[in-house]
């Protein structure tokens, strides 16, 4: 609920063990440090292999996923997820607010 600022949206962050040392994934240590903080506060649960995990929440919950990875490996032995898009959603980054001149971000 934190993380949303909304008490009906269910969020359940899982992550890799490997973001942790954030040298691939992130650009900013400050974010690195932030993922740290979450998992130490229980807002995120640090495993091995997230995939995994990911996979087991989506069957037993029926949640979406919010997820850049396609699963493309775990396809054969989780076949439910071939083709399956309204479960597994792929995020995008929204641009800053500043981005755009007011007159133009409320055009319709």
């Amino acid at each position: 609920m934190e993380l949303t600022r909304d008490p009906d949206v269910p969020v359940y962050l899982v992550a890799d063990t490997s973001l942790l040392g954030g040298h691939r994934e992130f650009g900013d240590q400050a974010e690195v440090r932030r993922l740290r903080g979450w998992v130490a506060d229980g807002l995120v649960e640090e495993v091995d292999d997230a995939d995994e995990r990911v996979l087991e929440l989506a069957r037993k919950t029926s949640l979406p996923v919010i997820t850049g990875d396609q699963y493309v490996d775990h396809r054969l032995e989780h076949p439910w997820i071939q083709g399956n898009a309204w479960q597994f959603l792929c995020g995008a980054h929204r641009p800053p607010e500043n981005a755009f001149p007011r007159s133009e971000r409320f055009r319709s």
